[in-house]
């Protein structure tokens, strides 16, 4: 069954028409999305999170951050590359367990709330793995690990908006 797609730079596309037994079990959960459309998301998140986090980190948190130069490796002896490698992989994480997991509405669409519930749990993993963990191993005042938990959180929902936004553009269009 097809129905007409959405136009688009003078081109309109015949589209698969998204049954209520494609959003549940019959179509595998990564093939919901066009792999261009995982990518891209994934490309965003990424790029996302190294500007939140050269913002938060950088200039907002930077006075807190002063609680880790006698403990932390030096900025020298620190990898660009596995930096970016992390962050990226982190946001191929993200982008493949939402899209994996979330539910469709009718038009094949991730809605809002979806993308924001799963920046919320990846929080909070987040902060459990992260921020709690560094605050259990090094002798960090509380409020150091509370506001990059809370930096964390905002983080991960809007990337989550984002995310669910990227991954449902012009559904159900292909």
């Amino acid at each position: 069954m097809f129905q007409l797609g959405l136009y688009d730079g003078g081109v309109k596309h015949a589209c698969p028409a998204v049954s209520q037994s494609d959003r549940t079990s019959k179509v595998q959960p990564m093939d919901r999305f066009p792999p261009v459309r995982i990518l891209a998301a994934m490309a965003l998140m990424t790029l996302f999170s190294l500007a939140w986090n050269g913002l938060v980190h950088g200039l907002v948190l930077a006075s807190l951050n002063q609680a880790l130069a006698d403990i932390g490796r030096p900025t020298a002896e620190r990898s660009l590359a596995l930096g970016l490698l992390l962050t990226a992989g982190l946001a191929a994480l993200f982008v493949a367990s939402l899209a994996a997991t979330a539910s469709l509405d009718e038009n094949g669409r991730i809605a809002w709330r979806h993308g924001l519930r799963h920046g919320i749990f990846f929080a909070l993993g987040a902060g459990l793995l992260v921020d709690l963990n560094q605050y259990l191993l090094y002798p960090l005042p509380a409020r150091v690990p509370i506001a990059w938990f809370v930096a964390g959180l905002l983080e991960f929902c809007l990337a989550g908006w984002l995310a669910a936004r990227v991954l449902g553009l012009d559904r159900p269009c292909c």
